[in-house]
């Protein structure tokens, strides 16, 4: 009898571990161990979660540029293959599966005069400076959204991006399940203790 009292604990603690799971940081290396360029109309990667991520350069204009640094964008000459300012801004979008918190982005070939921006598929924007902050952190700007372009902000501006960490949002019926679990086994072993 114990035991069948403990089961909506044991389900909501159940389904309380899979929505902190689920929330884990989830990183995408954007880098290749083969050296030399690999020009590709878009790329698509899919973690161990099933999670996947398309990366565009401006579909139809541009390429991705994707090497040992990380990926950047083809532009007009073969040494430039940074997202850049130079002629026109470039930009690389993250296309996810689902909606995603980014958690943070990870530069390379970065100095000290290069700026980027992040605009959501929510409109918002977001202005940085790796220079000063690499990997840069998006907790604090809380961004949510299955959308994530990463351009430019002035002509000197160049960069690749070498690493994305972004992490699900919990289902809410996971936490309604959870809460109707737990308020469950509360009311079960109230009313086996009277």
């Amino acid at each position: 009898m114990r035991i069948r009292a403990l089961l909506p604990l044991i389900a909501g603690a159940t389904l309380c571990w899979t929505g902190v799971a689920s929330a884990s940081p989830i990183v995408f290396d954007l880098t290749r161990s083969v050296s030399g360029n690999d020009n590709v109309a878009s790329v698509t990667l899919v973690d161990s979660s099933t999670l996947s991520v398309n990366i565009d350069a401006e579909p139809g204009i541009r390429e991705v540029d994707w090497d040992e640094q990380g990926m950047g964008v083809q532009g007009l000459f073969e040494f430039d293959d940074q997202l850049d300012g130079f002629g026109r801004d470039e930009s690389l979008i993250f296309s996810f599966s689902e909606s995603v918190r980014l958690l943070s982005a990870t530069f390379s070939r970065v100095g000290s005069n290069d700026d980027f921006r992040l605009i959501t598929g929510g409109g918002v924007i977001v202005d940085g400076d790796p220079g000063l902050q690499n990997p840069f952190d998006f907790i604090s700007f809380d961004l949510v959204d299955s959308l994530f372009e990463f351009t430019v902000i002035g002509a000197n501006d160049d960069y690749k991006i070498s690493e994305i960490v972004v992490a699900r949002i919990p289902e809410p019926g996971v936490l309604a399940l959870f809460a109707v679990g737990l308020i469950g086994g509360l009311a079960t072993r109230r009313r086996t203790a009277h």
